[in-house]
């Protein structure tokens, strides 16, 4: 609905005052709102088939016989385009167009948005995104046509309640997407935190091991020298042993010089207490 009161009601009414201009600066002495009978000779003159007859068409008729405020815009388009008046140079093929582009192709835009996504359409209704657009492109070729006010206009139909209650909740769905978005953020801050500090114990627990393992190997080398000092201690033993097992030959030695029926002398006894002594 907005669009066609965007077409119908605003560009055509511009549309209307556009081609009064175009045909007065073109043919500056049959001026469209000056002298009805001049006028209309000249569209005659100019509304003719190739052998010179007049053309009996809808568009034509409807040309010559009306003057301009009943027309509806794609009376209105044609008449600026492909009258035969030459109101405007001609459009370039779409791709030679460079910016800016010529009034005539500003008016092909405004054609091509009529017929594609309003006057053979299936469906009165279209997506968001699909209206803003067109609405972006509309406004765009009106203020190049027109100027400012149209565009005001043009956006004040499109800012109306039913469109800026939809602005308002897609705002809010979008306001609700970020908030989300957020609290996601904030927990995988939240969690990139856990993780450094998880990785911070790991990294002590690694540290604790490594004094651990250093200690270990202390006690090792520790247990190593107790066992030199144990084997040193066994040599000892040994010798001791040794000698011990010698004083006890040396005393049976001794013992056997003398029978059991001579008494040991103090002489014998003092040396069998110095070879004790001895050892």
């Amino acid at each position: 609905m907005k669009l066609s009161y965007i077409l119908l009601d605003i560009v055509a009414q511009y549309l209307r005052e556009y081609f009064v201009e175009l045909w007065d600066k073109k043919y500056p002495n049959e001026k469209w709102h000056d002298d009805v009978a001049k006028r209309n000779l000249k569209l005659q003159s100019l509304l003719v088939t190739r052998d010179g007859g007049q053309k009996q068409d809808v568009f034509s008729q409807k040309i010559l016989k009306e003057d301009g405020q009943n027309w509806d815009i794609s009376t209105l388009i044609r008449a600026i385009l492909d009258s035969g008046f030459k109101l405007l140079e001609g459009c370039r093929p779409p791709d030679e167009r460079t910016s800016p582009l010529r009034e005539s192709e500003e008016i092909e835009i405004i054609r091509r948005i009529r017929n594609e996504d309003y006057g053979h359409i299936t469906s009165m209704s279209c997506s968001l995104d699909a209206f803003m657009d067109i609405m972006t492109e509309i406004r765009s070729v009106a203020k190049n046509l027109f100027g400012k006010d149209v565009e005001k206009k043009i956006y004040k139909v499109e800012m109306s309640p039913s469109t800026q209650s939809m602005r308002v909740r897609v705002d809010k769905l979008l306001e609700e997407v970020k908030e989300e978005v957020g609290k996601v953020d904030e927990k995988v801050g939240r969690v990139e935190e856990k993780v450094g500090k998880v990785d911070e114990k790991v990294g002590k627990v690694d540290e604790k091991v490594g004094k651990v393992d250093e200690k270990v190997g202390k006690v090792d080398e520790k247990v190593s020298k107790v066992d030199k000092k144990v084997d040193k201690v066994d040599e000892k033993v040994g010798k001791v042993d040794e000698k011990f097992d010698k004083m006890q030959s040396d005393m049976e030695a001794l013992k056997c010089q003398h029978t059991q029926s001579k008494p040991y002398t103090k002489k014998d006894i003092g040396e069998m207490n110095l070879i004790t002594l001895l050892y």
